[in-house]
């Protein structure tokens, strides 16, 4: 029967994968219009899933004035992500000063803007400022995707110590390795197409891999500390579309200013 589970589960995490996988791919590769479309699709679903956890309402009102907010946001990195840093900067001081400001969980709220529209300004920025920039946001979400699968499959076979089983109780410390070497082994298959050095390929594989697995444990306890189970139900095998990027959000950032400090 657990093993019944185990592959319906996995069926599911492939297929709805393999779909993201696709259109990620086709955004990618198409133009920027097209990208720029595809990622503020992305902003509105990823505020109604922040708003969904960290607020607990189905207020519209709510959603689309924040989902507003962060589609302009994201806008203004356009022209200069200065613009956008000084806008958020500038909301989350009024929000934080107001008399009727809630305090209690409130920076979770203030937070949203900053998790879910600077990682995709910076994967914008990877993909338009960079000469192949698209290689290197498609080698970012396949180490993350083979991380979570390998991390899922060698979670779900070995089992053993949990990892942190008061922020997420399925975790295991042979999950996390799993994860890692297939992290890694994408990585370095990725070098070694593209004929890049390997040895590069093996550091920046374990980096973005560990990158990943830590952005899955924040949104994890994120979630735990909000009592909710999934971000939302949009995704078979997964939960939300929060569930799905939790991994890549961070990585998006990481590459970016690892790529700016050190290229």
């Amino acid at each position: 029967m657990n093993n019944l589970v185990f592959n319906i589960n996995f069926l599911k995490r492939v297929l709805s994968s393999l779909f993201l996988i696709f259109i990620a791919f086709l955004s990618l590769l198409s133009n920027n219009y097209i990208l720029i479309g595809v990622l503020l699709i992305l902003i509105c679903i990823l505020t109604y899933e922040w708003v969904n956890i960290t607020e607990n309402v189905n207020n519209k009102i709510i959603i689309f004035t924040r989902s507003l907010i962060n589609i302009f946001i994201f806008l203004l990195s356009l022209f200069n992500i200065m613009w956008s840093v000084l806008f958020i900067l500038l909301i989350t001081i009024i929000n934080i000063t107001s008399k009727n400001h809630p305090k209690v969980k409130s920076l979770y709220i203030h937070f949203g803007p900053f998790y879910i529209c600077f990682p995709l300004i910076f994967l914008y920025s990877l993909n338009l400022e960079i000469v192949n920039g698209h290689l290197i946001v498609i080698w970012c979400l396949l180490v993350v995707w083979f991380t979570d699968t390998f991390a899922y499959i060698g979670g779900s076979i070995f089992k053993g110590k949990k990892l942190l089983p008061k922020i997420s109780p399925n975790k295991t410390f042979s999950g996390a390795i799993s994860g890692l070497l297939g992290g890694i082994l994408i990585s370095i298959l990725t070098f070694m197409y593209l004929e890049y050095d390997i040895l590069n390929s093996i550091l920046l594989g374990l980096l973005v891999s560990i990158v990943a697995q830590i952005g899955d444990l924040f949104e994890s306890y994120i979630k735990r500390i909000h009592f909710i189970k999934d971000s939302s139900n949009l995704i078979p095998g997964h939960g939300g579309m929060l569930d799905r990027l939790d991994s890549s959000l961070p990585v998006f950032c990481f590459v970016f200013i690892v790529y700016k400090l050190f290229v």
